[in-house]
């Protein structure tokens, strides 16, 4: 695993928070942050039936605003499997495709957009 801290995931969740903050207001929030979400869930450990024990956009959403800035994610310890963060997605985005859930598929398709960017 890799942390928020590690050059790396830095790189990766600094770009993709960009991506995700489409009316780059500085914040993400609504459907932009439950497929944030998802992408952060390979880190989140699980439980014995296999189920997240909890949700990385509610650890990082500190103001309880409902959105998470940069400063948010930032000062939120993320884990993430090292094979994930490559700066151009395409590990994350082919997690996210098998995952079949709406936010999964939201996450990857804003990861897909402008892909060079």
């Amino acid at each position: 695993m890799t942390t928020i801290n590690g050059n790396p995931l830095t790189s990766m969740l600094n770009s993709a928070f960009g991506k995700f903050d489409r009316n780059s207001d500085g914040k993400i929030n609504g459907d932009e942050l439950g497929a944030f979400d998802a992408m952060l869930k390979p880190g989140v450990p699980t439980d014995g039936m296999g189920r997240p024990i909890f949700d990385y956009s509610d650890r990082m959403d500190r103001d309880g605003d409902g959105a998470v800035t940069k400063e948010e994610m930032s000062s939120t310890t993320v884990l993430m499997p090292a094979n994930l963060t490559d700066t151009n997605f395409s590990r994350m985005i082919s997690y996210l495709q098998d995952q079949d859930t709406k936010e999964a598929s939201l996450a990857a398709s804003i990861l897909m957009e402008n892909k060079g960017s």
